[in-house]
């Protein structure tokens, strides 16, 4: 990798941001994580997202979206200037789901995108369980070049 190419890497950072359309999403609490680093491997950045709609229930409490709850919910973190990140993207259920039987409930759609100087590096789609949610542990982002 050129001086050049590498300067721009580290400067621009990633852009991490989380799609659904499901009409329950407001029932899962988010946590995102990127850790960035340089081009030796050291630690250069961390951020983290925290978005909670509730505590998690109590079970048998039966809950409804939040009147100012924005069904879009759009997520995004900046990772901040580094050359590569691994994101940690943690999808907790804070209710159970409507139905108390397993078939009832079917796995739904996320998409993970990361993005670096206006461009899509990646863009991958997940399955979030209803009942157990997701958990996505040290994936590495790098623009690879």
């Amino acid at each position: 990798m050129s001086r050049d190419a590498r300067l721009f890497s580290e400067q621009s950072g990633y852009t991490v941001e989380l799609f659904c359309d499901y009409s329950q999403w407001w029932r899962y609490n988010l946590y995102v994580v990127v850790i960035g680093y340089d081009h030796n491997g050291e630690r250069v950045c961390y951020r983290n997202l925290v978005d909670r709609v509730y505590d998690i229930a109590e079970v048998g409490v039966t809950r409804s979206a939040p009147a100012d709850y924005d069904p879009l919910r759009p997520v995004k973190l900046e990772s901040g200037p580094c050359a590569y990140a691994d994101v940690y993207l943690y999808v907790v259920p804070n209710t159970f789901p409507d139905s108390e039987f397993i078939k009832d409930s079917p796995a739904f759609n996320l998409v993970l995108q990361v993005s670096a100087g206006g461009r899509v590096l990646e863009r991958s789609e997940h399955q979030v369980n209803q009942w157990g949610g997701l958990t996505v542990v040290a994936h590495r982002i790098d623009q690879g070049e």
